[in-house]
């Protein structure tokens, strides 16, 4: 969204980004004014998930003292564990929920935004993070609005077809069963519903507390507003769109490219590839922790043999291993273990500039969580991806990945170290062979993504017409659903053929 506010500023308009303490600097090398939402008075009184939304020194200057910041933090850290452990999925589908939209979050960006549209008076917001608050404000502010998702599925939006399973239940359109469909439909669907309700019960305690319209049905705010896809068809199934539905994906960070891989990973990189060694690069998202003994699954396999023989522990020289920590400490490594493990080359880093990574011509291979941008980044480097999914998304976008036939995935709750070495090597194979179908899978996909690129591009118009004169001439008339589906001239063309034949043979 950054991409079109900074065109948006060439064509001559005033963009601000407003954004939560913490995700200012997302807006870092775009030529776009910042302005951080003010914070509620009583931020005293939140918990955990402040630390992940507001600057530390916002928190001292509130009161908070450096032991309260520390244990905001640690919750925080435990919770992203949480949720890469065991978790049914509606346990995990409520886990998004509550991080995404309820509680903290929620409160935090109702009291940040009216403050801030108050004293603006945007002509237009583009609703993009804190989505749910955005769209709540603007409407209690009678403030046009455009919002952007990964899914209209996400939404419940009446406008995305029944056929097409919800990526958040984690399924693929492509291999989804009968009894899934029965299951999704009929006990997941009201399941997650009645864990939902108590969530948006406290929304609605802040709503009144603010002075929003209180409701339940997702719905409310979503119908007949712009909605911008952070997807593209081609990945996504491809169907047929209102006039407020408009594609802008895919998620590549291409400012990234402009950034410079650190010399001496740069280096280390560079040797590899003059030895023909593959790169196994390993990066599981801002969120998603993996437990200690799912990171010597991982170890373990790497350090295999390519015959994936437990007893055959000497790992042969080809494989590099490339580890972006995101935030984990190095303690949550079993290191003891790692340092026994003989001719195996792994290189810690905190961050990387993964697009650039991806890119580089020794990188083979991408251990993942699956996230939607991480997806499209490897799709747009053309490198095969092996998806560990944890929540939300990322089990339907391993699932596609597969069946589109450009990655595999492991079973976080089931995989072994074996599991591991064998897909690890399947796809270092196959990708290797340019005449593989995972290889031809691969170069057909990253093509449709460079393709895409400007998706967004056309968006500048839409948003112009909606600060101009509304979008008022795009609802479609309302009509009885008789009339919609032609009953009523099914019924008289049917009535006349009996008479017809009535008359005729009596």
């Amino acid at each position: 969204m950054l991409y079109i506010g900074e065109e948006m500023t060439k064509r001559g308009h005033e963009v601000v980004y407003m954004a939560t303490q913490t995700a200012i600097q997302f807006a870092k090398g775009f030529n776009i004014p910042t302005v951080p939402l003010k914070i509620p008075p009583d931020v005293r009184s939140l918990k955990f998930f402040a630390s992940n939304m507001v600057d530390k020194d916002v928190l001292i200057s509130n009161g908070h003292s450096d032991e309260e910041i520390k244990k905001m933090e640690d919750e925080m850290i435990e919770t992203r564990k949480r949720m890469t452990g065991h978790m049914s999925v509606i346990d995990s589908l409520s886990a998004v929920i509550n991080l995404l939209s309820a509680n903290e979050p929620y409160e935090l960006a109702v009291f940040g935004l009216l403050d801030a549209f108050e004293r603006r008076k945007p002509d237009l917001v583009i609703c993009d993070y804190m989505i749910f608050a955005c769209m709540d404000v603007c409407a209690h502010l009678n403030i046009s609005y455009v919002i952007t998702v990964r899914t209209m599925a996400l939404m419940g939006h009446p406008d995305f077809p029944n056929y097409i399973p919800d990526p958040i239940i984690g399924r693929s359109f492509f291999s989804i069963t009968l009894w899934e469909r029965l299951y999704d439909k009929f006990i997941l669907g009201p399941q997650f519903l009645l864990r939902l309700r108590p969530v948006f019960q406290h929304m609605n305690t802040i709503r009144t507390k603010y002075g929003l319209k209180t409701y339940y049905n997702p719905e409310t705010n979503i119908v007949n507003c712009h909605i911008l896809l952070t997807n593209f068809f081609g990945w996504d199934i491809p169907y047929l769109m209102s006039p407020f539905i408009h594609t802008v994906g895919p998620i590549v960070g291409r400012i990234e490219l402009g950034k410079t891989i650190p010399n001496d990973l740069f280096h280390w990189l560079e040797e590899a590839k003059e030895l023909n060694e593959s790169v196994v690069y390993v990066a599981f998202g801002s969120i998603a922790i993996p437990s200690r003994d799912q990171i010597q699954i991982f170890l373990d396999g790497f350090s295999m043999s390519s015959s994936c023989d437990l007893h055959a522990r000497k790992q042969e020289p080809h494989l590099r291993v490339l580890w972006s920590l995101s935030g984990i400490s190095i303690t949550d490594f079993p290191m003891e273990s790692t340092k026994k493990l003989e001719g195996l080359n792994v290189r810690f880093e905190q961050w990387v500039p993964q697009l650039n990574v991806l890119t580089h011509a020794a990188v083979k291979l991408f251990l993942t969580h699956g996230g939607m941008e991480s997806v499209h980044e490897s799709l747009y480097a053309g490198k095969p991806s092996l998806i560990v999914p944890f929540f939300g998304d990322q089990q339907s976008n391993a699932l596609l990945s597969r069946d589109r036939g450009v990655a595999d995935f492991l079973d976080k709750n089931t995989m072994t170290s074996i599991d591991v070495c064998k897909k690890v090597h399947k796809l270092l194979t196959d990708y290797d062979n340019t005449s593989s179908e995972l290889y031809r899978n691969l170069y057909k996909m990253s093509r449709i993504v460079h393709h895409n690129l400007n998706n967004y591009k056309h968006i500048y118009k839409v948003l112009e017409m909606e600060m101009d004169i509304g979008s008022q001439h795009l609802i479609p008339p309302s009509v009885s659903w008789l009339v919609a589906h032609n009953v009523d001239l099914w019924v008289i063309f049917l009535a006349i053929i009996w008479i017809v034949i009535y008359v005729t043979r009596f």
